[in-house]
């Protein structure tokens, strides 16, 4: 993954591009991608106690996430 940082005025905005497990059945390793390139980048963005999301006002996570929403056809028709 990548962390770019920046400041725009008094905001403080980062954005984190990543390519994250695919397949349905890898939900718990995509998670685990997320956590674990938080944690990673945390030292060189800031305060090495506090993650990406927490050292920023707006985080925008950006890239080819693989998270899926499983709906079936009559489940969407019923709302």
């Amino acid at each position: 993954g990548l962390v770019v940082r920046l400041r725009l005025g008094a905001t403080s905005l980062a954005f984190v591009s990543c390519h994250l497990a695919a397949h349905s059945h890898m939900l718990s390793r995509r998670n685990h991608n997320c956590s674990e390139l938080l944690r990673e980048t945390a030292s060189a963005l800031g305060p090495r106690h506090l993650t990406a999301a927490a050292q920023f006002d707006h985080v925008f996570w950006l890239g080819d996430l693989n998270y899926r929403t499983d709906l079936n056809a009559a489940a969407a028709a019923a709302g």
